[in-house]
């Protein structure tokens, strides 16, 4: 492809096509499943070493995320205080914030296929269904963006959560298990219209896109000279940080959601 794929997305690809070449042979449609031998050469995977960004490199960032918008700079103290997935971030209700006892729960994630669009569902598994406690520094930024978003639906007006191209449509969490055959946006008037009050979205209410996120953070980083980190690398460096801080791993692994 034109993309250069990582190395742990082409395991992933030859796995699934060993698999449907392994049934192939039992059915007798073949006699060969060509990626059990050597014919396959495999992308060499990372040995886990650079997961964890290095503490300068994370300094470098977090300063130059305080001068960003209070969306981003509330993603990156959750990300990093936390150790949650992007999609855990990104799956955040107004209403899984309790500001009183300073924690947050992770109820539904957020994910995308092209075919569907936006979905937020449940976590695959039980351990990722959990509610954590989070610092006074993350609970005071979520107070900062909750008064911006107040105000970027004011400004917005009847244009919030609107279909910018079919303003008489609004997002719908609903969407995709709606057999309108819609994607993203429907009619208020549909028996299974749902809408809720996301924390990262943007101007006019939408759910924000992951690559949103992770452009702006690589953008910041390449403007000072920083080297590229991720999104999961963010998540493997705050269990590393729990640990120098004499966590102990079992309660580490029900923090992150392992």
């Amino acid at each position: 492809t034109e993309k250069k794929l990582a190395a742990a997305t082409i395991h992933g690809f030859i796995r699934t096509v060993s698999c449907i070449l392994s049934f192939a042979c039992q059915q007798d449609y073949i006699t060969e499943n060509v990626c059990l031998g050597k014919k396959i050469k495999k992308p060499k995977l990372n040995d886990g070493k650079e997961k964890m960004i290095q503490p300068e490199v994370l300094n470098g960032y977090a300063k130059i995320i305080e001068e960003s918008p209070i969306k981003y700079k509330v993603f990156f103290k959750i990300a990093l205080g936390t150790g949650m997935r992007l999609s855990e971030i990104m799956g955040l209700r107004w209403k899984d914030i309790d500001f009183e006892d300073k924690s947050l729960s992770i109820i539904e994630t957020r994910s995308y296929t092209p075919e569907q669009g936006t979905m937020f569902v449940e976590p695959k598994t039980e351990t990722s269904q959990r509610t954590i406690e989070v610092s006074d520094t993350i609970i005071e930024s979520l107070r900062e963006l909750k008064i911006v978003e107040a105000e970027e639906r004011l400004k917005a007006g009847v244009l919030w959560k609107k279909n910018p191209k079919n303003p008489t449509e609004e997002y719908c969490d609903n969407h995709h298990i709606c057999n309108k055959g819609t994607k993203n946006y429907c009619s208020k008037h549909c028996k299974l219209f749902k809408q809720e009050d996301r924390i990262f979205v943007n101007e006019i209410g939408y759910p924000m896109a992951d690559s949103t996120i992770r452009k702006h953070i690589q953008r910041a980083g390449e403007e000072r000279g920083l080297p590229h980190i991720t999104i999961h690398g963010l998540r493997h460096s705050a269990v590393s940080i729990m640990i120098k801080n004499g966590e102990a791993l079992t309660d580490i692994a029900e923090f992150v959601g392992h």
